[in-house]
């Protein structure tokens, strides 16, 4: 071997050492650092008691402040986490702690084609506030979830809520009855849901801008 093929050798044997080292920490670092990960990484998807998987979302407080609240929001019919995310930027700078969820049939959760009521949605909330640990909450909801708020205080109690704020609720019982004259015709509801399974996407263009104050963007709209 002559002088330059010993130390092409001897530089690629050097190389060799001076790579596994570092490969030695690199790995040692990556597992402490999965270690930690594990221990602190936020996982968004719990499986409730029946099957049905919620996808979660959670901004912590981006700044530190005392006694800092933690808001959970509750999105309504066909909508899902995003409806909240202009309101969750906006306080979580403020320094609040933001939590929000897809419930079942919507956004990033699952669909089983079934517990749409308001007893299994409660009790999904219950799961989630459980799961996370959350309390002394201001919990927000529009339109149809003030329901499921309503109904989780009054079926798991108000330990873990400090107040609840209601936008736009829609009423628990819609259909017209004779209890209940102000109510909405069947034949209307079931002509709606007729619409529904047939054209969603026209109904939502048809009926989108009521639900918006004049001034909003048709971007806004649309993004809705």
């Amino acid at each position: 071997m002559n002088r330059r093929n010993l130390l092409q050798t001897a530089a690629a044997v050097a190389g060799i050492g001076l790579f596994a080292g570092e490969a030695e920490v690199a790995t040692a670092a990556d597992a402490g650092q999965t270690a930690v990960d594990s221990a602190t990484r936020f996982d968004p998807f719990l499986a409730t008691r029946d099957g049905a998987v919620l996808h979660c979302k959670e901004w912590p407080a981006r700044k530190s402040t005392d006694g800092a609240k933690t808001f959970v929001f509750v999105h309504s019919w066909s909508a899902n986490t995003e409806l909240w995310l202009y309101q969750m930027l906006a306080l979580s700078d403020r320094g609040y702690r933001c939590f929000a969820y897809d419930q079942r049939g919507h956004g990033r959760a699952s669909d089983p084609g079934r517990g749409y009521d308001y007893d299994t949605m409660a009790d999904d909330l219950a799961e989630v506030m459980e799961k996370f640990d959350l309390r002394d909450v201001v919990m927000v909801g529009h339109s149809m979830s003030p329901g499921t708020i309503t109904r989780y205080v009054t079926r798991h109690g108000a330990r873990r809520v400090r107040k609840v704020v209601m936008i736009a609720p829609t009423l628990p019982f819609i259909l017209k009855t004779a209890d209940n004259p102000d109510g909405i015709d069947e034949k209307v509801l079931a002509q709606q849901r007729a619409e529904w399974t047939r054209n969603f996407p026209e109904w939502l263009g048809a009926n989108a801008r009521a639900f918006f104050v004049p001034d909003t963007p048709q971007e806004m709209v649309d993004w809705v």
